[in-house]
C-alpha cells in the first residue's frame, strides 16, 4: 500500500472515532430508578437458590434478559430512609449522618431530659431525621446538565414522609408522593377490594388491574418529558406493610397456587415461608407497574434520536431499598432463606437486594457476580450521562463508577486511585442486641462486630472466586479459623467507620442490670446550666476525681416545639472535661446538651426553653 493510501486511512479513521467519541459524549441518555420497597433478594425467582419462588414476576425476569443481573448487589443500609438518603446522595449513611428511619429524636431512652428505660444497657446515638439540605441529590447535579427530574411514589429523606426536604425541595422539577394502589384499606384488609364501578378511586382497567395513580403518573411524568433528557426516581411504596392488595382476583390466584383457601378474616398469615397469599399478590403487582413503565419505554418513539425507541435511549436500575422484611407483628410476611435475618439486620438478608440494570450498550441477559453497592448509581449515573462534578464533590461519594462493569467492559470495579475495589461496608448502631451492629465484606468474607455483646463473627460466603457459594447462610462462624483474615476485615472495618465519622452506641447511666458497668459510678452530673449573655449555652459538671471527664458534647435543639425534629449543633468541652459549652442557633426553640464521658456513657441536661 503507498505511503498516501495509508495517511489516508489513519486519518479517515481518526475522524471516524473522533465523530464517534464525540457523538457519544454529548449524547445525554435518560435515566430512571425504579426502586421496590423492602423487597427481598428471594422475593422473585430473579436469584432463586432452594425452594422455588411461588410469586411470578415475569417482567422483572423479562428485564434482566435485557441487561445484567446483579446477583451480589447491596442496599446501603438495612432499612428504609438511609438506604434512599445514601443513594441519592451517593454518601455512605455513617457519612451522612442518617443511620436509621425516624431521626431526628431525643435518644430513645430520653424522656423529658431523663433516661427513662433502666433495663437497656446500650443507647442508640443520635442521628439526623432529614437529609441535609446541602447534600447535592443525583436531581440537582443533572439539573445543571439540561436534565428534568420527576420523583413519584415514596421520598423518605425526612423525619417524616410529607416533611421537609421533599423531592422538589432537592432539585426534583416535579413529585407525586401518595400512596397511590397501596392506600390503606379502612377498617379490614378484605374490604375495598378494587371493581368496575366507574366511581371507585381503583376502578379496575379493562386488564382487570386496580387503577394506581403512583404507575399512572410516572407515566404521564416520561409522556411529557420524553422531549428533553429526563430522570425519574419512581419510588414505589410496594412491597412495604401494610400487608394488603385491593386486586381480589390476584389474591384468589396466590390462595390457589399454594394451596390455602381464600382469607375469611383479616387475621394475620402465620404460616412460616413464603406462603403469605398476599404478599405475593404484592409482589406481583410492583411487577406489573414495573412493566408498565418498560412497555411505554418501548413502544414510545424517542424525540430527540430518530429511529430509536425510549427503551434503547435510556439507563433503567431496578433494585430495593433493603432486604424482605420477614415479620411485622405476628404476621409471617416472607422468607428470605438461605439469606440470613431481614430488614433491620447487617446480615445478608437485610442488605443484599435485586438489582438489574439496561440501556445502551449493556450486554443482554447477562449475569454479574461481583459486589456492587447502591452507592455507585450516583458516580455511575453521572459517567453515563457526561455529567461533570468539580473535584471536592466527586471525592465525598463514597461509591464507585461501575459504568464499565455495566457495559461489560471490565469485570472489576475500580476506585478513582486505579485500584480495584476490595471491600464493601456497613453500620447500623440501632435497635436491639442482635441488630446493633457493623459490618465488612471483601470478595470471599463477611465480618460482624455486635455493639452490645462487643464480639467479631466471620462467616465465608463464597470460595476465593467471589461466585462459587460456600456459606451464604452464615451458618458457620470461621472467625478462629481465619485469625488473619479476620485481623485484615476488623482494621479495615475501623478505618472506613473512622473516616465516615460513624457514631457509636453509648452506655445508659441508668442501667440496672444484675452486672454494673464499668465506670458506672463515677458518671458525671450536671450541675448547673445556664444560658450566657452572649447566647452561649453553658453546662458544668461534678468536680473532682471520683466523677468521670466528658470527652465529647454536642449541642441538641428544636426550631418548633419540644416533641417535634431536633437538630445537632457543635459543642466545645474544656479541657477539664468539666466544662461544656455550645452557641444557640437563632431560631432553636429548646435546647439540651448531650454528653459522652470518658467511659462512653451518655449523658444529658433536661431541656431548656429559649422561647422569649
Amino acid at each position: 500500500m503507498k505511503l498516501k493510501s495509508i495517511v489516508f486511512l489513519i486519518t479517515l479513521l481518526s475522524s471516524v472515532f473522533s465523530y464517534v467519541f464525540s457523538e457519544e459524549s454529548s449524547f445525554k441518555p435518560n435515566i430512571i430508578i425504579f426502586y421496590a420497597d423492602d423487597l427481598g433478594w428471594q422475593d422473585t425467582p430473579l436469584n432463586d437458590i432452594g425452594s422455588p419462588c411461588p410469586w411470578e414476576t415475569p417482567n422483572i425476569m423479562a428485564l434482566a434478559k435485557e441487561g445484567i443481573n446483579f446477583r451480589q448487589a447491596y442496599s446501603p443500609a438495612p432499612t428504609c430512609a438511609p438506604s434512599r438518603t445514601a443513594m441519592m446522595t451517593g454518601k455512605h449513611p455513617a457519612h451522612n449522618g442518617m443511620t436509621h428511619v425516624a431521626g431526628g429524636r431525643l435518644p430513645v431512652l430520653a424522656k423529658k431530659g431523663k433516661i427513662a428505660n433502666q433495663s437497656c444497657k446500650l443507647i442508640h446515638p443520635f442521628f439526623t431525621g432529614r437529609m441535609r439540605e446541602r447534600e447535592i441529590t443525583i436531581a440537582e447535579a443533572l439539573k445543571k446538565n439540561g436534565y428534568v427530574s420527576g420523583h413519584v411514589g415514596k421520598w423518605h429523606m425526612a423525619a417524616n414522609h410529607h416533611s421537609f426536604p421533599e423531592a422538589v425541595d432537592q432539585g426534583f422539577d416535579f413529585q407525586y408522593t401518595d400512596r397511590g394502589v397501596h392506600s390503606g384499606m379502612k377498617g379490614s384488609r378484605l374490604k375495598g377490594f378494587a371493581t368496575y364501578d366507574k366511581n371507585d378511586p381503583y376502578k379496575l382497567d379493562v386488564d382487570g388491574r386496580p387503577y394506581d395513580g403512583v404507575t399512572e403518573n410516572a407515566l404521564t411524568f416520561l409522556q411529557q418529558h420524553k422531549d428533553s433528557p429526563f430522570f425519574l426516581y419512581m419510588a414505589t411504596w410496594l412491597v412495604h406493610v401494610p400487608i394488603q392488595t385491593r386486586d381480589s382476583v390476584l389474591l384468589d390466584y396466590y390462595c390457589k397456587k399454594i394451596g390455602v383457601p381464600f382469607p375469611k378474616s383479616p387475621k394475620e398469615i402465620t404460616t412460616k415461608g413464603q406462603t403469605n397469599p398476599y404478599y405475593g399478590a404484592m409482589v406481583n403487582t410492583l411487577d406489573w407497574s414495573l412493566g408498565k413503565i418498560v412497555d411505554y419505554l418501548k413502544r414510545t418513539p424517542d424525540p430527540r434520536n430518530a429511529g430509536k425507541k425510549l427503551f434503547e435511549t435510556t439507563y433503567l436500575f431496578f433494585s430495593s431499598d433493603n432486604g424482605g422484611a420477614e415479620r411485622h407483628a405476628k404476621e409471617n410476611i416472607t422468607d428470605n432463606f438461605p439469606l440470613r435475618n431481614g430488614k433491620k439486620y447487617l446480615q445478608e438478608g437485610g442488605v443484599r437486594v435485586p438489582m438489574i440494570v439496561t440501556g445502551p450498550h449493556i450486554p443482554k441477559g447477562k449475569i454479574y457476580d461481583g459486589m456492587i453497592s447502591q452507592l455507585d448509581f450516583y458516580p455511575t449515573i453521572m459517567s453515563l450521562t457526561h455529567t461533570s462534578l468539580d473535584d471536592a464533590h466527586r471525592k465525598e461519594l463514597d461509591g464507585e463508577d461501575i459504568s464499565k462493569v455495566i457495559k461489560g467492559v471490565s469485570d472489576k470495579v475500580m476506585c478513582d486511585d486505579g485500584k480495584e475495589r476490595a471491600y464493601l461496608f456497613w453500620h447500623f448502631p440501632h435497635n436491639t442486641d442482635v441488630q446493633m451492629q457493623s459490618s465488612i465484606r471483601d470478595r470471599s468474607f463477611k465480618l460482624y462486630y455486635n455493639h452490645f455483646k462487643k464480639n467479631y463473627e466471620l462467616y465465608q460466603l463464597y470460595l476465593e472466586d467471589g461466585k462459587t457459594i460456600k456459606d451464604i447462610e452464615e451458618n458457620k462462624n470461621v472467625y478462629a479459623k481465619f485469625p488473619k483474615k479476620a485481623k485484615e476485615l476488623k482494621d479495615e472495618l475501623q478505618v472506613l467507620l473512622r473516616s465516615s465519622h460513624a457514631k457509636f452506641p453509648h452506655y445508659n447511666p441508668k442501667y440496672s442490670g444484675k452486672a454494673k458497668i464499668k465506670g458506672q459510678e463515677n458518671v458525671p452530673k450536671v450541675i448547673s446550666k445556664q444560658v450566657l449573655k452572649n447566647n452561649i449555652f453553658q453546662v458544668r459538671l461534678s468536680p473532682g476525681t471520683q466523677s468521670s471527664k466528658v470527652v465529647k458534647a454536642n449541642l441538641l435543639y428544636t426550631l418548633g416545639e419540644i416533641d417535634g425534629e431536633w437538630f445537632e449543633g457543635n459543642a466545645i468541652v474544656e479541657a477539664n472535661g468539666k466544662t461544656v459549652t455550645a452557641t444557640i442557633p437563632p431560631k432553636a426553640t429548646y435546647i439540651l446538651m448531650g454528653m459522652v464521658d470518658e467511659n462512653n456513657f451518655f449523658v444529658m441536661t433536661e431541656e431548656t426553653s429559649c422561647k422569649k
